[in-house]
């Protein structure tokens, strides 16, 4: 708010407070990268390292676009990425994102890292420009990609991405300050697992969020079913009922805990269908994992 002050106090019509957009300068050293990468559009590949999308809905009408990215440092010294630097552009249609974000890492199997840096974006088409450096700037990637950035604040029942996780604990107070982390839903905290592969001995937690149901009486009446699948074979889990009161366009929890014992190493679907009995619709969204 101290952004807009006088838009605040003095616009009684206002309805949502202008998001603040960060714009990346161009003599900056990330700048520049982008920059020169548009023009030549050839991938630098210094740092080894993947990423995949997160969607939520964020405020101000805008989906927020986390990036969950896995380094692998190899024969660089790790120390050099316990902290890294995801910056980069979202150009579309509809304008250009800019982000950059100071990141601290994590651990992950077999001398991996990961983190997590996102940014509010509005829905649509885009050309992502995805970079990443090491806190001292000496090795850096920069890839290129498409990207759909999904639409949740229409009128429609929708999901946001499906969070899959072996190790799920209570959020603290500090969770939901700072930064916007997906992993942190509701009162929960998940820890990131890339490529949703799991040890048999794991319990997999699936936690997401439903946008949009239909209000009647103060009160939404939503039907969740899960699912877990091969091409040979379908299990139904447990369904979950949701039946409570809810303020408007607030965002409900779902999810559940399965153990994975009982599963043969191989590669899996987890679906979940969602069923609006108010407005007689369903949505339905699945992501694949492995158990070891």
């Amino acid at each position: 708010m101290e952004i807009f002050p006088k838009v605040v106090i003095f616009n009684p019509d206002l309805k949502e407070l202008p998001r603040y957009r960060f714009f990346l300068d161009e003599n900056s050293f990330e700048g520049k990268l982008i920059k020169d990468f548009m023009a030549t559009g050839q991938d630098i590949k210094q740092i080894s390292a993947e990423w995949e999308p997160i969607f939520f809905r964020a405020s101000n009408k805008s989906t927020y676009v986390s990036f969950l990215i896995q380094i692998d440092p190899q024969q660089t010294d790790k120390k050099k990425f316990k902290q890294v630097t995801v910056f980069g552009k979202l150009k579309g249609e509809q304008g250009e994102e800019d982000f950059m974000k100071t990141v601290d890492t994590e651990s992950a199997p077999e001398g991996k890292l990961l983190a997590i840096a996102g940014l509010p974006a509005s829905a649509g088409k885009f050309v992502l420009y995805l970079g990443v450096e090491d806190k001292d700037r000496e090795k850096y990637t920069l890839l290129k990609s498409d990207l759909d950035v999904q639409n949740l604040w229409n009128d429609e029942l929708s999901m946001s991405s499906l969070i899959l996780s072996s190790n799920v604990s209570s959020a603290s107070g500090s969770d939901s300050k700072g930064e916007f982390n997906p992993y942190v839903i509701g009162q929960l905290k998940a820890a990131p697992n890339w490529g949703n592969a799991f040890k048999a001995s794991d319990f997999l937690n699936v936690l997401f969020q439903v946008y949009n149901a239909k209000v009647e009486n103060e009160k939404v009446s939503l039907t969740v079913d899960y699912f877990i699948s091969t091409p040979e074979v379908t299990y139904k889990l447990s369904p979950q009922e949701i039946n409570e009161k809810v303020e408007p366009d607030k965002a409900l929890v779902g999810g559940t805990e399965v153990p994975l014992s009982p599963l043969k190493p191989g590669r899996y679907t987890f679906k979940v269908k969602v069923t609006d009995k108010i407005a007689n619709k369903s949505i339905e969204k699945s992501a694949d994992f492995t158990v070891k």
